[in-house]
């Protein structure tokens, strides 16, 4: 049962880890990719049922639903959309990876 519960919180900590580098990336890409700075300092990439969403505040929403999908005035612009297809588990794998090897596990 201990190497169990080592290798859940190592997988978690591994997905934490990478949803604040992924969360980086998001806002960069957002921000390079001509939405506001407001729009994209608001995205965050969290880690749920070992997958990637992407989250924001509700109030921040309009600015971002605006910029992801466009309006009658702006073409859409789907920066998210993008994002989470694009990403692997790499990032989190790599972390698991480090970590076993400095458990001596592998």
């Amino acid at each position: 049962m201990k190497i169990h519960n080592f290798i859940v919180k190592s997988l978690e900590q591994g997905q934490q880890h990478s949803s604040k580098k992924l969360t980086a990336q998001l806002r960069r890409k957002a921000y390079e990719s001509g939405w506001s700075t407001d729009a994209s300092r608001h995205l965050r990439v969290v880690s749920t049922d070992s997958k990637y969403q992407v989250a924001y505040p509700k109030k921040h929403a309009n600015a971002i639903e605006d910029a992801e999908f466009g309006t009658e005035s702006t073409p859409p612009n789907p920066i998210v959309r993008q994002f989470i297809a694009g990403i692997n588990d790499t990032e989190a794998v790599a972390h698991f990876d480090k970590v076993l090897r400095k458990a001596r596990i592998i």
